[in-house]
């Protein structure tokens, strides 16, 4: 029997996607119905929001489109 285990997760969400409603999920999916009644605690260390690259503007993908 294992008396203690810890481990850390982390994760890679799109950079759409709250990263709050991702931890919501990940506690309640981690501690919701552990397995072989054990006790399991979720606790966020952080989380930040990805970066989502703006649309290029109409001249600028035209240029890129001719130079291409």
């Amino acid at each position: 029997m294992i008396p203690e285990m810890k481990f850390k997760l982390s994760l890679r969400l799109p950079p759409t996607f709250n990263p709050k409603k991702a931890s919501e999920i990940m506690t309640e999916l981690l501690t919701k119905n552990p397995p072989f009644g054990a006790t399991v605690t979720f606790t966020d260390i952080g989380y930040g929001s990805g970066w989502n690259a703006p649309s290029y503007k109409p001249w600028l993908k035209d240029a890129l489109n001719k130079a291409s």
